[in-house]
């Protein structure tokens, strides 16, 4: 005859033993990786550490884990192995003495769908594509001779700004708008011109595409589960903003094409900088129409640290 206490207990006692072999066989995954990771926190099956670094400050709490693990950490993200570093020479080291290991960036979901299959600068994976861009970058878009040329655009919306300011008296003003909106047309202007038509509705969709770039995202997190980008609705609303994007940035192409100006080209716009060496095939560099949208994207945000 069977034991009540067994036939009670058995049920429970299966369910563990799964669980242990879960747990034994996703942690067996993890160490059987040949890879000589440096110390980090223990890692839950499946999340790894993001339990740690959800919430408000991630920054801080890496600084928390730093203190405990030392200025060279390995923490997993789900699928994604990341090393943190919070030790200035250690970062010198990856900049100068291993700067082509780690030129690469991680293939970001946003980058694929948004930035024309990582045809952008920021996410290219090293190589020919990656070289030529930067090239671009260098010599024309923000050389010091360029980045000088948007000086009396930073001083025209500078003055716009203490006028703003003025004229409010004694009202009380919202100096974090004002400044951001400072920032915005700024980088517009030198990106596309005074008179583009399409300047605020570009503006309104860099916010969009900028929530789909920060934070974490389960997309890249767990690359290998793809229907988590289907279930979620995050990659159709990627797709949403890239086709928004993508018509501005046609329609701005387009009014730059249409009046082909014969001023010197200190006086140029990056746009105009863009088309031009697509144009002539200048540096001996073939663009592509691709590249020009996504490398406008890029200098928006690269610009707002240059100007």
């Amino acid at each position: 005859m069977e034991s009540p206490l067994l036939s009670v207990l058995l049920p429970s006692i299966l369910c563990t033993l799964l669980l242990i072999l879960l747990i034994k066989k996703l942690t067996l995954h993890q160490t059987s990786n040949p890879t000589n990771f440096p110390p980090g926190p223990w890692k839950l099956p499946i999340i790894g550490n993001l339990h740690q670094l959800l919430g408000e400050h991630p920054h801080r709490r890496l600084q928390n884990l730093a203190k405990t693990y030392g200025p060279l950490l390995h923490l997993r993200l789900g699928e994604i192995n990341l090393i943190v570093i919070t030790s200035s020479e250690f970062v010198r080291d990856i900049f100068k003495t291993h700067d082509l290991k780690f030129a690469s960036r991680p293939k970001l979901m946003a980058g694929k769908i948004i930035l024309y299959n990582y045809a952008d600068l920021g996410l290219a994976p090293y190589g020919n594509t990656w070289s030529k861009l930067r090239k671009i970058c260098t010599v024309e878009l923000f050389s010091l001779k360029r980045v000088m040329s948007f000086k009396y655009i930073r001083e025209e919306e500078g003055n716009n700004l203490v006028e703003k300011i003025m004229t409010a008296k004694r009202s009380p003003v919202n100096l974090s708008e004002m400044l951001l909106s400072l920032t915005n047309v700024t980088i517009a202007r030198a990106a596309f011109g005074k008179g583009s038509s399409q300047q605020k509705r570009f503006l309104l969709a860099i916010k969009k595409m900028y929530d789909y770039f920060s934070g974490f995202n389960l997309i890249d997190l767990f690359p290998s589960w793809s229907f988590v980008g289907e279930i979620s609705g995050l990659r159709h609303g990627m797709e949403k903003v890239h086709k928004e994007m993508d018509g501005i940035l046609n329609e701005i192409i387009e009014e730059h094409e249409m009046k082909k100006s014969d001023e010197d080209d200190i006086n140029e716009d990056l746009v105009d900088v863009l088309l031009r060496i697509k144009r002539n095939g200048e540096m001996d560099l073939s663009l592509t129409m691709e590249n020009v949208k996504a490398v406008i994207l890029d200098d928006f945000n690269l610009l707002d640290d240059v100007t």
